[in-house]
């Protein structure tokens, strides 16, 4: 779906259900996140980041935000979706 999430489809009545990345499905007002699918069908992503020795601030803005992936785990974890 370009530039919006194809959860917004299911937000707007268009649709009953989409099957997404649950980062995707989060942030969409008027949809519930029912759970992620078995592991044997899952597709793990992962994301990787790093600071130049030159960088102002050890820790990037991102890395504190609610939705980067630790705020995002916290959420995810809060809904015992999430294994430590």
């Amino acid at each position: 779906m370009p530039g919006g999430y194809p959860a917004e489809l299911v937000a707007k009545g268009d649709v009953e259900m989409v099957v997404h990345q649950i980062s995707e499905i989060i942030p969409v007002k008027g949809v519930t996140l029912v759970g992620p699918l078995p592991k044997e069908l899952q597709k793990i992503t992962v994301y990787a980041a790093g600071v130049t020795v030159a960088s102002a601030s050890p820790r990037p803005r991102a890395c504190s935000s609610p939705s980067s992936p630790a705020g995002l785990q916290a959420k995810l974890a809060a809904r015992a979706w999430i294994q430590e």
